[in-house]
């Protein structure tokens, strides 16, 4: 195993751990908290705490400054949500796969990174009144391809240990940002 996931498995014994101890002393009380809701409350907290620092690791000072040069109009959206849309990989269907993994993939990982990259610097570069316009679909863009670059190296690894999530979260996020694009720009 490597570091950071002896780290995670740590953390999740003692939080198991922890829980035990409280769902024990807890037993007789009539606000007893279900176990397994504890449980994944945790691990959703550290997960999320992982993406929020995978984030920052994501921040550029230089490209902030060069894209707060960038005038943010209809045009560039549209220009940036059609990169967004051809660099989309299309995660295996869960119920369909023979073998876990997707054509390309580390290209296509170097790819969504790097407009993940962009996409987010954007977001952090936005005057007030463009990320209150286009906000919505910035984050969408940048959360699918943050997800995106998480997965990938999974699937070039043939782990199907979150094929599932991956499948479903992908596909999701994708429907959010296409609605929020057709609000955008419904004429």
């Amino acid at each position: 195993m490597n570091q950071r996931a002896d780290k995670n498995l740590i953390i999740v014994l003692v939080v198991i751990f922890i829980m035990c101890r409280q769902c024990i002393a807890k037993q007789d009380s009539p606000r007893h908290i279900d176990s397994s809701s504890m449980l994944i409350g945790s691990i959703a907290d550290m997960e999320s705490k992982d993406d929020r620092d995978a984030l920052l690791l994501w921040a550029d000072s230089e490209m902030i400054k060069a894209l707060s040069e960038t005038a943010i109009t209809d045009d560039y959206i549209k220009s940036l949500y059609s990169e967004f849309k051809s660099a989309m990989v299309t995660p295996p269907n869960p119920d369909t796969y023979k073998v876990y993994g997707i054509d390309n993939a580390e290209e296509a990982l170097e790819r969504v990174s790097q407009l993940g990259r962009r996409v987010h610097n954007l977001g952090l570069a936005m005057s007030d009144a463009d990320f209150k316009k286009y906000g919505g679909l910035i984050k969408c863009m940048r959360d699918t391809l943050y997800i995106d670059s998480k997965h990938i190296p999974l699937a070039i690894k043939h782990d199907n240990s979150r094929d599932v999530y991956w499948y479903d979260l992908h596909n999701k996020m994708i429907k959010e940002a296409d609605n929020r694009y057709e609000d955008l720009f419904k004429h």
